[in-house]
């Protein structure tokens, strides 16, 4: 895989070291000279920072970010009821046995698996749509300036009416489930379930990604972090749901759940840019802040530090 670490090759015109070039980046590099005369050194990262383990908290924190993190969370919690009861719930109904239990997992993770190539491609198709709108040139292989991009109404214009289409299949899934239909009620509900609700959260991770381009490892590492925390709660209340109110109920009161809190990704598309734009301003001024001017000259120059990663996060 091509290097992408922002210390190596920044937003991607620096070059990285012979040793740390993929097989067809040195394959395409043999004979070429090595400089690249419209290498942006300046989107290097200087230095190294220490591992924060709260890092993923702080972006958790913040208002457009937090808000994505915690309805991702939601949505996944609910897939993690799904996949957590499926087991029991064919043993029931069907009385499958282990290996029958194992097979009916394929839909779902069939559905998963395609999500890929289809959201993946509306989420490239949508994103170069808005930016020819805008007359924004896109170059390839570099990473995008977004601070005057809606990168929000990108992502979101494909995430949400996945997120709406999931839910219909939630309900209907736990209906033919409840309904002890033909086994192909479940397996092809399932492997809808399984495609939209991937698709839509991979189209939330990658807008976290986005807005935090200067720490996407810890963007990832936070939406780990809080859907698996939500997903473990899932776990432990859906089977004593179920019987309580059964399969039924418990899969429509996770649809209004996800349709319920929806709105928050509404108020992220309208209100993201102008948060980005403010959280921007916030660490210029941060940045301007720790100006120092020299005593001898009279000249201003800002203090050599690695920016915090509340800064990186917020930028």
């Amino acid at each position: 895989m091509p290097e992408t670490c922002r210390a190596v090759v920044g937003n991607g015109s620096v070059p990285p070291p012979r040793w740390q070039l993929s097989l067809l980046q040195y394959i395409r590099q043999r004979g070429k000279k090595k400089e690249n005369p419209d290498a942006d050194v300046e989107t290097k990262k200087r230095g190294r920072r220490h591992p924060n383990p709260l890092a993923s908290l702080k972006i958790a924190g913040e208002k457009e970010a937090g808000m994505i993190l915690w309805y991702g969370s939601l949505l996944y919690s609910g897939y993690f009821a799904v996949l957590s009861t499926l087991s029991t719930q064919l043993g029931q109904r069907y009385g499958f046995d282990s290996l029958q239990i194992g097979l009916c997992y394929l839909p779902l993770g069939i559905g998963s698996l395609t999500s890929r190539w289809t959201v993946g491609r509306l989420l490239d198709k949508n994103f170069h749509r808005i930016a020819r709108l805008r007359g924004i040139p896109i170059i390839h292989n570099r990473q995008q300036d977004i601070s005057k991009f809606p990168i929000e109404l990108a992502r979101l214009q494909i995430s949400i009416p996945l997120i709406y289409a999931a839910c219909c299949a939630m309900v209907a899934y736990s209906w033919v489930m409840n309904y002890k239909t033909h086994l192909a009620g479940p397996l092809v509900m399932l492997f809808f379930t399984g495609h939209l609700v991937t698709g839509s959260f991979s189209a939330l991770n990658t807008l976290v990604v986005d807005i935090n381009m200067g720490t996407p490892a810890t963007a990832v590492a936070a939406n780990n972090l809080f859907r698996c925390l939500m997903g473990a709660g899932a776990t432990a209340i859906a089977n004593p749901l179920i019987d309580r109110v059964g399969i039924g109920w418990t899969g429509t009161f996770i649809a209004f759940l996800w349709a319920l809190f929806s709105p928050s990704l509404w108020a992220v598309m309208r209100y993201g840019p102008r948060w980005r734009a403010e959280a921007q301003a916030k660490a210029e001024r941060k940045a301007a802040k720790n100006a120092t001017v020299d005593p001898e000259t009279g000249a201003s120059s800002e203090k050599i530090h690695e920016p915090s990663e509340e800064n990186d996060n917020k930028s």
